[in-house]
């Protein structure tokens, strides 16, 4: 009897081997899913610096039209903070480069109001096109870094469906398995008090 309970236990070899395969899948994808949904937190991070960059860019055009230095270079002191505190994402695929680490490296672009003197037209006119061309240049890596969390969210999606899908054929692949030799062993031993 132990030694037919025990063939019955290895003709489920075939299941045994699709566990151990699905196993291996989930534990793939769980790991490609941490790192997917560590770069949406990311992206998600930058986006908030660099919208408070575009608020802070936009306080600065405001302070050139007023001809106010103290307000021009506070707002240039929180925006160049933010530009430090962005995290630098590695440009994977499917993500596109989102610019940030030459930021980080070329700053703004923009110089402390003391270089414009913004009492005059002259630089006043020098500091708008300045600001006007970080503001420009903020928003484009605005939009790389939004629609890369897009991506990020939809792939997070997308995989965690899948792994509940895997975990829901292991499950059962599991318990059939289990079913048929608890069934088997049943019989079996049925069998063997009979005789």
């Amino acid at each position: 009897l132990n030694q037919k309970i025990a063939a019955v236990k290895n003709n489920n070899s075939g299941d045994s081997v699709l566990i151990k395969v699905t196993q291996s899948q989930i534990t793939q994808l769980q790991k490609q899913l941490s790192t997917i949904n560590t770069h949406e937190t990311q992206y998600g991070e930058n986006g908030n610096l660099l919208s408070d960059i575009q608020t802070q860019l936009a306080h600065m055009q405001t302070a050139i039209a007023n001809g106010d230095s103290t307000y021009f270079d506070s707002s240039l002191l929180a925006a160049n903070s933010d530009v430090g505190n962005l995290l630098l994402v590695s440009p994977t695929a499917p993500f596109q480069p989102d610019q940030i680490l030459p930021l980080k490296a070329t700053g703004l672009g923009i110089e402390s109001s003391a270089t414009y003197d913004l009492s005059t037209a002259a630089g006043q006119a020098t500091a708008k096109t300045a600001v006007g061309n970080a503001q420009t240049l903020i928003n484009q890596i605005f939009q790389y870094t939004t629609d890369n969390q897009l991506v990020a969210g939809s792939l997070s999606a997308a995989m965690s469906s899948q792994i509940n899908t895997l975990n829901k054929t292991l499950q059962q692949t599991q318990s059939t398995a289990q079913d048929q030799i608890t069934s088997q062993t049943a019989k079996l031993t049925q069998l063997a008090q009979n005789q």
